[in-house]
Formats: structure tokens, C-alpha cells, sequence
């Protein structure tokens, strides 16, 4: 199989079984530096070129047959990856269920993260960053050729997960909380966060730009190489723009409050104390208020421990005295 000649509109690759050449390999290996997600599953005739072995998290072996019995099945999911946090939850999709008959060895290199493992621990998905761009191998196919996983319910949200987290779509973020900062020389992360584009709004590198808080203070964003931080320290509504300007869609951000800040739970005393003794504490050369608890506590019970002896002593120079008057 051969790449296409141009990537426009591209954010993704899945080859299922299929046998790549040498100029296919380079072509892809370019996409993915660029920013490009490529998923390579390896099935009966799958194969992928010596040359360009680099760019997968890991070197493909022969196929493993478990067709006795009643076959594999997933043993371990990284359900802290973006692929599968979403099935964290219960009901949220069974993995378990489906059979795999065979699948192909694979020796993961050190710079790959395994994703998940087959119950006699081989590896079933690995990955591997590559430039600006991700590439995963699954070492079964994405058919119901070598296993019934495409015939269960979680197949197609699987699915889904994976096109999603290789194109780089993430959850749009509802909005900033105050003291964060925002780097508006980043335009990949800016359109990450589920920020209008860089180009809408008018953020182009090279050109000066003016922050309005929500109160109307202006601040200015001079053209530099390097980062370009914008600290929110007000909720409502930043707008970034170019000085003199008035753009139809202008770059606008969204900022709260911390919720943390609202929250009348009310505090356990004792979490209280520690707090008033932590903040009270003198300096690291006096002691701490604790230790002068302590130590008050000590000098009083000296102090009423030389008075019984005293009492004590009164009361045998009484009884000898009654004893002699007599």
C-alpha cells in the first residue's frame, strides 16, 4: 500500500492488515512529526518495512496462536489514558468479553508506554510519541479476523477514543479559574484548551496584542520570540486583541472564580488547631507552640509535685510533735 501524495484535512491514520513499503513509511513518518496520529494493526498479512522500524513503540514478531480453547482475552487496560479513562467507570464498557485467536509478538522498545496487555501478558497496545505526533501499534487486527472484539458494544466508543486521542481533539475547557496564566504564544495548546484559533483571533506570531480584563485594565503583549504570559487574576471575561483593532470574533477567555474558595463544608475542629498552631509558630530557632505547651504543662506538674512533698513533710513534723507534747 501506498501513502497519498498530500495529508490535507488529515488528523488521523488507521491501517488494519495492511503491508507498507519503504516510501509509504517515510511519507507517514513525516506526518506524524508534524502533528499526525497513526495507528498500525498488524493481522495476517500486515507488515511494515526494516527501514522505518524506528517509528513504532516496538519490534513486531510472528503471530501467536491461541485458537485452542475458548482464546485470549485483555488482562490489563491503562484506564489513566486519555484511550481508556472513559471506561473507568461501571457501565461504562466491558473490555473482558471479547476473544482474541491470535495475535502478533511484540518487543516494546524503552520509550514505549504499554496501554494494554493480553491475560498472558503480551503486549495488545503500545505507544509511542514521535515528534509533535503519536503512533500506536495494536498488535491484533481491528477486524473479526483474528478476534470478536468488533462484534461487542464497546468496539465502536473504542474506536472513537482511539480517532480521537490520535487527532488530538480534546474536551473543550469551560473556563480558566483565576491565578492561572495563560501562554498566548502557544497557539497548539490555546487551540487545545478549545480556544478559537490562533489565526481567527487575530494571535498571528509576530504582532503586538492588548489583553482587557473583565474591570477594563489593559495590558500590553509586545511581539517577542519566547512565551507570552498572561496571568487572570480577575473572573469575567479577558479579551485579546490587536491594538487599535475591532475583530468580529475576537479572543476571548473565560474566567471563574476557584470553587474551593466557596466552599462552606464545614472544617473539623481539629483541622482548625493545627492550622492556628501552624500559622502561630515562632521562628525555627524558638519553639514551636506545641513544644511550649508541653513544656508548660511539664513545669506545672514539678511544680505540684515538690508542693506534695512539702504537704508530706508538714505532716510528719505534726504527728511527731502531738507524739512529744504527749
Amino acid at each position: 500500500a501506498s501513502a497519498p501524495p498530500t495529508w490535507t484535512a488529515v488528523a488521523a491514520v488507521f491501517l488494519n492488515d495492511v503491508q507498507i513499503d519503504g516510501g509509504s513509511a517515510e511519507r507517514l513518518r513525516a506526518f506524524v512529526e508534524e502533528g499526525g496520529g497513526l495507528i498500525v494493526a498488524f493481522g495476517e498479512g500486515g507488515g511494515w518495512p526494516g527501514s522505518a522500524g524506528d517509528l513504532l513503540p516496538g519490534t513486531v514478531g510472528g503471530a501467536q496462536d491461541r485458537m485452542q480453547g475458548p482464546g485470549g482475552r485483555l488482562g490489563y487496560l491503562d484506564y489513566e489514558h486519555p484511550i481508556f479513562e472513559v471506561f473507568a467507570g461501571p457501565r461504562s464498557g466491558d473490555f473482558t468479553g471479547a476473544r482474541f485467536y491470535r495475535a502478533r509478538r511484540f518487543e516494546p522498545s524503552d520509550s514505549a508506554a504499554i496501554l494494554a496487555r493480553f491475560d498472558d501478558g503480551s503486549v495488545a497496545l503500545a505507544e509511542l510519541r514521535r515528534g509533535r505526533g503519536r503512533v500506536l501499534v495494536w498488535t491484533s487486527s481491528l477486524d473479526a479476523w483474528w478476534n470478536d472484539l468488533a462484534l461487542q458494544p464497546v468496539f465502536l466508543p473504542f474506536v472513537h477514543r482511539l480517532a480521537e486521542y490520535l487527532g488530538g481533539r480534546t474536551e473543550a475547557v469551560p473556563w480558566f479559574v483565576t491565578g492561572q496564566v495563560v501562554d498566548l504564544a502557544d497557539p497548539e495548546a490555546l487551540e487545545t484548551a478549545g480556544l478559537v484559533s490562533s489565526e481567527a483571533a487575530g494571535l498571528a506570531e509576530g504582532l503586538d496584542q492588548v489583553a482587557i480584563a473583565p474591570s477594563g485594565d489593559t495590558r500590553s503583549l509586545p511581539a517577542a520570540d519566547g512565551p507570552r504570559y498572561l496571568p487572570l487574576e480577575e473572573h469575567g471575561f479577558y479579551t485579546v486583541r490587536q491594538p487599535g483593532s475591532d475583530p468580529d470574533r475576537p479572543f476571548v477567555m473565560a474566567v471563574n472564580v476557584d470553587l474551593e474558595e466557596s466552599d462552606l463544608t464545614r472544617i473539623d475542629p481539629q483541622e482548625l488547631v493545627l492550622q492556628i498552631e501552624a500559622a502561630t509558630a515562632p521562628p525555627d530557632d524558638g519553639p514551636a507552640l506545641g513544644e511550649a505547651l508541653e513544656l508548660r504543662r511539664e513545669d506545672q506538674e514539678r511544680r505540684q509535685s515538690v508542693w506534695r512533698w512539702l504537704l508530706l513533710a508538714a505532716l510528719i513534723l505534726l504527728i511527731g510533735e502531738t507524739v512529744l507534747s504527749n
